[in-house]
């Protein structure tokens, strides 16, 4: 596995979680926000009540260019299980309201362990299973358990941003001598799961991505 893919694994962990909810649950479905508005590197959602400003000087990647990183990673994580491969791209179209990642340095960059930055979130309405953010974690606990690559998963005490709780878990899996961390941070407003990621790979990059995290603002 080539270590520049390893963002698009844990990428579609948030875009399956939930996909084994029933076509009945599917149903029901309130009014999604919208996927709100980018200016320059501050991103705005009103209907959400957040705001988010990723740093300056790091690679700024939307939706569109997210769409490749996320179809690798359905490949990666699903193995040969074809019905956990039609899952991941289902229910990534079906909920996702937006997603946007940042990295220190272009992708591709040779040479580079690349630490990253991500703000997302998903339309949670159809998915009354799922009443809170613990709820959601036990979800994706669950779909690592059965994907086909060997993470290691470990519980971390909730954080407060903006003057709000987020839960959230560590996941740490080795690429050749590397060890690739990632820490997701989740909280619900309303029926909506808003997550931060921030992957990382030592002390010094563990300190960067998280002080990136406190550019949220939650109205």
């Amino acid at each position: 596995m080539k270590i520049k893919y390893y963002f698009s694994l844990f990428l579609c962990l948030w875009f399956i979680s939930c996909s084994t909810t029933t076509n009945a649950e599917q149903n029901k479905v309130s009014k999604r926000p919208s996927p709100g508005t980018l200016k320059g590197t501050l991103y705005t959602n009103e209907d959400l009540g957040i705001s988010f400003l990723f740093p300056e000087d790091w690679n700024l990647q939307g939706e569109e260019e997210l769409n490749h990183i996320k179809e690798v990673g359905a490949d990666t994580l699903s193995g040969d299980d074809q019905n956990m491969k039609e899952a991941i791209k289902s229910t990534a179209a079906s909920t996702t309201i937006f997603s946007l990642a940042s990295f220190k340095y272009p992708l591709g960059t040779p040479q580079k362990l690349n630490p990253s930055v991500m703000l997302m979130a998903e339309d949670n309405s159809m998915y009354p299973g799922i009443k809170n953010s613990d709820d959601y974690i036990l979800n994706v606990k669950s779909l690592l358990a059965q994907s086909a690559m060997d993470v290691s998963v470990e519980d971390i005490d909730p954080v407060i941003f903006s003057d709000v709780t987020f839960k959230g878990i560590k996941t740490i899996i080795q690429l050749g001598q590397v060890d690739v961390y990632q820490q997701y941070y989740v909280t619900m407003i309303d029926r909506n799961v808003v997550a931060m990621i921030m992957t990382y790979f030592d002390d010094d990059t563990y300190q960067e991505t998280f002080g990136i995290l406190s550019g949220i603002e939650i109205k």
